[in-house]
């Protein structure tokens, strides 16, 4: 119980802290290159304007760094790694900046990824959607205390640093796992591993998932159409029969 305490007392303090911080705070809008694309473009943006989030919407700008790595498995890992080390050093949003901005440097201009959320993201102000996750992270620990946090990507990483603080103060495993990975008959990998007691991020491959722990819980940013989850259950059917209830997804947002 002393643990399950503390990790919610950290959560509780964050929470606080991040709301008495943005509420002087004047409402700020997404760069021209983003709201451009989202209006004309579909949602797809390239490096250059991925990079424009990290100014003033940070947590977003990890998202869709990370996303925009999606084809390129190894440069997404060593991002990843690169972001969790700056964040338990406490690094700064210039220091993830610098991050970002190394690791973009290998995707050319031609290469866009699509943050169509962000639209739904950006009404509620930059680092809403991270507070809304630190919430529903602290609404799963108190229910499922037992029970290992896996978080459904890409929009969680949102939330990375958070994550990344809570596991290695905890000295716990958390997991990332991506929908469409698992769909995709193709694709050996189902997502990430994060673990906090030596700060190590580490590619976990579909042909692992009996290494997995049972018992689980699944934190998604926000919802929709079910249709991740949907896909998680699915998985979790066919590899583990283990039937995964509501009572297994813990959500943020309602987006409609």
């Amino acid at each position: 119980m002393i643990l399950i305490e503390s990790i919610l007392d950290f959560f509780t303090q964050k929470t606080e802290s991040n709301t008495k911080e943005t509420s002087a705070q004047p409402l700020k809008i997404l760069p021209y290159g983003v709201r451009y694309a989202l209006r004309y473009r579909g949602g797809n943006v390239g490096p250059v304007d991925v990079l424009s989030l990290a100014r003033e919407w940070c947590g977003e700008a990890v998202y869709a760094s990370i996303k925009i790595l999606e084809n390129n498995l190894l440069a997404q890992r060593n991002l990843l790694q690169e972001l969790c080390e700056a964040f338990v050093r406490g690094g700064s949003d210039e220091d993830v900046r610098l991050v970002l901005e190394r690791s973009l440097s290998v995707v050319t201009g031609a290469v866009t990824t699509n943050v169509k959320k962000l639209a739904e993201i950006s009404r509620m102000g930059p680092g809403s959607l991270e507070r809304s996750l630190i919430e529903t992270t602290k609404s799963a620990l108190e229910k499922k205390p037992d029970h290992t946090l896996m978080f459904l990507a890409y929009t969680c990483f949102i939330g990375l640093r958070e994550i990344v603080t809570l596991a290695t103060e905890q000295q716990i495993k958390v997991y990332f796992i991506v929908p469409e990975w698992l769909e995709d008959e193709q694709t050996r990998e189902m997502g990430y591993c994060f673990d906090g007691s030596v700060s190590l991020v580490r590619v976990i491959q579909k042909s692992e998932h009996h290494l997995l722990p049972k018992k689980t819980v699944f934190v998604d940013d926000s919802i929709k159409t079910g249709v991740s989850f949907g896909k998680v259950e699915q998985y979790w059917r066919e590899n583990f029969q283990i039937e995964l209830g509501k009572d297994n997804l813990f959500v943020g947002k309602v987006l409609k």
